[in-house]
């Protein structure tokens, strides 16, 4: 009825106006005393750190629902809001108004709040959002987004990844919630039992770019679906991404490996640093997506998002996801998966190296609201110990190993014909990888 279809057209409008805006619930349930009250829309927008509260009306605008909107945006202040985050704003819709009566009952009102109307021209005709967006191609999206994004079916979870931000942790909550898990042995390249997860044959979930037209626009226009991505700040991703594709030289599914010699200084400081003056000149590095653009990586301009979380808020975002519908109870955490080992960004970074990452990351510190930092000219020393060294001679071993076997299967992979549901032949996969790790070179 009307005021469904206003409701899912003012979600539809304020979804797209772009990144931004994060959708968190629809009649929003507040508890005041031991009564129950239901916000029409809330929304976080992510730029100024702030709460929307949209209350909508059929009608003409009243006094009444002022005051209103005026109780909700102070509940969620008070219930809501953290000490880090700016004061939430209101935005009342309502058919017609009247700029006098409008005027006199915000007047002395300190809340932060708005009234607009709206005609029934600009209501949907299926309560959907855009229908283009289902049809929209893997150019638009982005080639990663389009072909790693997965879909949590029963749940009714569609989830971007964005490698070293908890992908893998959160690709093994979803299938284990989801049931999906394979039962087999894995014949996927990646170095780890926990990476096999990003092989579309293990996770069993929805692929974005696999599934049928009519699932895909089920998944990107329904406003039963939640849609959601996590980012983290530019300067924590790029030491865990150094550490895992240069330091370890991982191997995986989304790129080879990129190890590269420490030198006789054995210094963490000294060999981050001489990477990250690397970027600037180097276009195939930031062409890997994890030293890419986190809103490039997840086309965050163009995929409708409902939820674009910072990594330090996941848990509370899993929280209400678990009570947000049937079937999105089971989805949990668990242990962490293919975390990369904490190094002190104080004794990691200088002046020049921030500089470079605030230039080559510009987007992300625009796009999310990350502050820039100030480091030291100068850097202290980070030396390797020993033991470290050596531990990381041994996992490079490896890595360099299972690089060989990624290259070949690979080329075998590329050879082989999609079978259905866009997964390979696993025997011959096995195969190609049975016969490599025959003629590798044995353990140093």
């Amino acid at each position: 009825m009307m005021e469904n279809a206003l409701i899912e057209q003012v979600e539809r409008f304020l979804l797209e106006l772009g990144q931004g805006f994060a959708f968190v619930g629809r009649q929003y349930a507040l508890l005041v005393g031991d009564d129950d009250f239901f916000i029409d829309l809330l929304f976080f927008h992510i730029p100024t750190k702030r709460y929307v509260v949209v209350e909508l009306k059929r009608s003409v605008f009243t006094p009444e629902a002022a005051g209103k909107l005026n109780f909700y945006v102070n509940v969620v202040d008070d219930q809501l809001r953290t000490e880090h985050e700016a004061a939430t704003i209101g935005l009342l819709l309502c058919r017609t108004r009247s700029d006098v009566v409008v005027r006199y009952a915000l007047s002395g009102v300190a809340t932060p709040m708005a009234v607009a109307g709206y005609t029934l021209a600009d209501l949907p005709r299926d309560g959907r959002l855009s229908p283009r967006l289902g049809v929209m191609s893997a150019k638009e999206f982005g080639e990663f987004a389009n072909w790693n994004a997965v879909l949590a079916r029963r749940a009714k979870v569609l989830f971007v990844p964005t490698p070293k931000v908890a992908c893998t942790t959160l690709k093994w909550a979803l299938a284990s919630a989801e049931l999906t898990l394979s039962s087999g042995i894995s014949v996927s390249p990646e170095p780890t039992t926990d990476l096999t997860i990003h092989d579309p044959s293990v996770h069993g979930l929805g692929v974005l770019g696999l599934v049928s037209e009519d699932e895909r626009r089920e998944a990107l226009t329904s406003l039963d679906w939640i849609r959601f991505c996590v980012t983290r700040s530019p300067y924590e991703r790029m030491v865990s991404a150094w550490l895992n594709r240069v330091v370890f030289g991982m191997p995986s599914l989304l790129s080879p490996g990129r190890g590269e010699q420490f030198g006789s200084d054995r210094d963490y400081g000294i060999a981050f640093r001489r990477f990250v003056r690397r970027l600037s000149d180097d276009p195939v590095v930031l062409a890997d997506p994890h030293f890419s653009a986190q809103g490039d990586v997840l086309g965050i301009d163009t995929m409708p998002y409902t939820h674009v979380l910072d990594l330090a808020g996941l848990n509370d975002f899993l929280v209400f996801l678990r009570s947000s519908g049937p079937h999105r109870e089971r989805i949990v955490l668990g242990r962490s998966r293919n975390s990369s080992p904490r190094l002190d960004a104080e004794r990691l970074y200088d002046s020049e190296t921030a500089a470079i990452v605030d230039r080559v990351c510009a987007s992300d510190f625009r796009r999310f609201s990350y502050p820039t930092r100030v480091f030291a000219d100068i850097a202290p020393p980070y030396p390797i110990a020993p033991n470290e060294f050596s531990l990381i001679e041994m996992m490079r071993d490896r890595s360099d190993r299972l690089s060989d076997v990624f290259r070949l299967v690979d080329q075998q992979r590329r050879q082989i014909s999609l079978q259905r549901n866009g997964r390979y032949a696993a025997g011959q996969l096995a195969s190609a990888a049975v016969k490599r790790v025959k003629r590798a070179r044995p353990v140093r």
